[in-house]
């Protein structure tokens, strides 16, 4: 057993509480070092534990927003891309239409046929899906907008050959989804609507429009009526095409769900910009220098080396020994 003399024994006693002291340094720099944080809970950091958890709850539903706009921003780019792909179609039939008018293109196997060919991409266009949602049905997500032989769609009743009869009526019995617009929160407070549904007069018109020429078998050369009615066709498409001063056409909603692809982008830059100020701003409440951090380490681990040196050479010391 180690005597304390009386002398040494205030010196004793503050050596060994700065030894105690480094130790608790030592072992809170060690912790630092292998997580790379200032603390493991928020006492350790407490000056500013009110501040980071603000800046944790903002960062959270900023995170939210941009996945909100991520989601949103794939669903529109699909939405566009379809808009393209049915305006294509529509400039082709009108093409091929126009193209009949010189005769032989026009008997059943050839235009009737190519017709069909067309409708059956537009179907196909229009009940595109992202996850398993389909993008034109509003809000029933799980139903197929379109569907031409769902029971209540009515194929266009055609008088004749010899004089077919291009119906004009307007028919949207295809559709089962409903009139809701998709809506999703981009902000605090800050919704944004984005979409359009099947029943878009444009739509309905290239259906009916490809529909009634792919129920006629035409003659050859084709006949007046049948011209009359091809012109009715071609009326029709340039109406969804170019305009007719009421509804929308296909380029019309391609630009609409192309302000909704502005509004995200200015939006999401914004979110861009803070979410990189609240990371920067948590990892400097949160984060250690590490380099500072093992130079801290070291030094501390140089000195609690130098107290129990200082300790054994004390624990020693005696009136004969310093004699010596």
């Amino acid at each position: 057993m180690v005597t304390i003399r009386a002398a040494t024994l205030a010196q004793h006693q503050m050596i060994k509480s700065s030894t105690l002291r480094t130790q608790g340094n030592i072992n809170e720099l060690q912790v630092q070092v292998a997580s790379g944080k200032k603390a493991q809970a928020f006492s350790g950091i407490a000056d500013d534990a009110t501040r980071l958890v603000n800046l944790k709850s903002e960062l959270a539903q900023t995170e939210q927003f941009l996945q909100n706009i991520t989601i949103t921003e794939k669903r529109l780019d699909l939405m566009a891309l379809a808009l393209d792909q049915l305006e294509d179609i529509a400039r082709k039939a009108r093409t091929d239409i126009a193209t009949a008018f010189n005769g032989s293109q026009a008997d059943d196997k050839k235009l009737a046929s190519l017709m069909q060919f067309n409708l059956d991409q537009v179907v196909e266009i229009l009940n595109i899906e992202d996850d398993s949602r389909f993008l034109f049905a509003g809000g029933q997500v799980n139903n197929r907008p379109v569907d031409l032989n769902n029971g209540i769609y009515t194929t266009p009743v055609i008088t004749g050959p010899p004089n077919p009869t291009f119906s004009q009526a307007t028919d949207t019995g295809y559709y089962g989804g409903d009139a809701t617009i998709q809506s999703t929160r981009i902000d605090d407070n800050f919704n944004v609507s984005y979409g359009v549904v099947a029943t878009e007069p444009a739509f309905e018109k290239l259906i009916r429009t490809l529909d009634n020429v792919s129920n006629v078998t035409f003659t050859d050369p084709i006949t007046d009526n049948e011209r009359t009615f091809l012109t009715a066709a071609i009326a029709e498409l340039t109406e969804l095409i170019d305009d007719n001063g009421v509804d929308n056409t296909l380029a019309e909603l391609r630009a609409d769900l192309g302000l909704d692809q502005n509004a995200l982008e200015s939006i999401k830059g914004k979110h861009i910009n803070f979410l990189k100020f609240a990371q920067d701003s948590i990892a400097k409440i949160e984060n250690i220098d590490v380099a500072e951090a093992v130079t801290l380490l070291h030094f501390e681990q140089i000195q609690l080396e130098a107290s129990f040196t200082t300790i054994a050479r004390l624990q020693t010391l005696s009136l004969s020994n310093f004699l010596r």
